[in-house]
């Protein structure tokens, strides 16, 4: 139990510590922060979600995430589309210019990851990776 406990608080600090690079990173090159700072990071993983996934991923209002995405678009960060199938369904991807901008963004997540995980004993990567695989399986079965 002590090493779950372990790997829980590497967890939060890792990703305390991620928030805090690349919200730095999202705020000096774009001036970006809060929502679209959130979105723009859940962008950069996976380049393209619906509107309804952002509303579940963050627990926003629709109209939240409109108004951020309204603010990402006149920088030219993402682009919606209409789902010809489902009118109702808006798609969003990141834009040319984001997708360099996310390409950075993982650099600099690789380089903070590498930096991070240098000070962390081997076994704790390890409880810390397989802790990572339960939730992510959770987060997928909760779907």
């Amino acid at each position: 139990m002590a090493e779950d406990e372990r790997a829980v608080h590497a967890l939060i600090h890792l990703s305390l510590s991620f928030r805090r690079v690349i919200a730095r990173y999202l705020m000096d090159e774009f001036g970006l922060k809060g929502l679209p700072a959130d979105i723009f990071i859940l962008m950069t993983a996976s380049r393209a979600l619906l509107v309804r996934d952002l509303v579940m991923i963050l627990g926003v209002k629709a109209s939240a995430i409109s108004a951020a995405l309204n603010d990402m678009q006149e920088r030219n960060l993402v682009t919606r589309r209409r789902s010809p199938g489902n009118r109702r369904t808006v798609s969003i991807e990141l834009t040319q210019f984001a997708s360099f901008a996310a390409q950075q963004a993982a650099e600099l997540q690789r380089h903070w990851w590498g930096s991070l995980t240098s000070d962390i004993a081997e076994s704790d990567l390890h409880v810390l990776s397989r802790t990572l695989a339960a939730m992510s399986c959770s987060g997928q079965a909760l779907r």
